[in-house]
């Protein structure tokens, strides 16, 4: 089981790795909240929330990037229980927050 710090560390440096067959740039961290989309981008990174069980992705190009894509991608680690993709952004959430710290750490570690 991974630390709150480990999984920011692992968020910062797997954000920005390329994915897909366009090589698109992914931006990742913890989502905050419920998984619902903020109003308000710098509002919702101001909070200092502990990390939950849901990954938030995106940067992906979601012409050719398809759900099972993203869950092949992620699963690694993990069972997810929900993936939500809409648009060019995805909600992936895990069984325990530990889960989707290892999946953090594993997609870091390809």
């Amino acid at each position: 089981m991974g630390s709150k710090d480990d999984g920011d560390d692992l968020i910062k440096e797997f954000d920005g790795t390329t994915f897909g067959s366009r090589q698109r740039r992914l931006r990742v961290e913890w989502a905050k909240g419920d998984g619902r989309v903020k109003k308000r981008e710098d509002s919702r990174r101001s909070q200092n929330m502990d990390p939950s069980d849901t990954v938030f992705v995106v940067g992906f190009d979601p012409s050719l990037t398809k759900d099972d894509d993203l869950r092949d991608y992620f699963s690694g680690s993990g069972r997810i229980v929900r993936l939500d993709v809409r648009g060019t952004f995805a909600f992936i959430q895990y069984g325990s927050v530990e889960d989707a710290t290892e999946a953090i750490k594993n997609c870091h570690d390809t």
